[in-house]
């Protein structure tokens, strides 16, 4: 996992990741372990980041780390079957009026 004084501002392929916040940090996983987490293959967590542009947090090597909130709220839409948000903020958005209804 990368060391938490990286998740703030980062820059991935030269492409700027939004910066978060100290009470908004991203939760940093490898598709491997977002697969186990929400019990799909790590090729489905994969399709998922491309097709819906998921977080990018950090790219070490070859394992790619993603926000976890983001990829848990593509799996939740997918699973109601609701339309998929386009961008990780419209996903934010989302997660957030959801906890505020719960």
């Amino acid at each position: 996992m990368p060391p938490p004084s990286r998740w703030r501002h980062l820059h991935v392929r030269g492409v700027h990741i939004r910066d978060y916040t100290p009470d908004d940090p991203p939760i940093p996983v490898t598709a491997v372990e977002a697969g186990k987490r929400l019990d799909r293959t790590p090729a489905t967590i994969r399709q998922w980041a491309r097709r819906y542009q998921a977080d990018q947090i950090e790219r070490m090597g070859h394992a790619v780390y993603y926000d976890f909130r983001d990829l848990s709220t593509i799996e939740n839409c997918i699973y109601r079957g609701d339309p998929v948000p386009a961008t990780p903020e419209e996903r934010d958005r989302l997660r957030a009026a959801r906890c505020r209804a719960a």
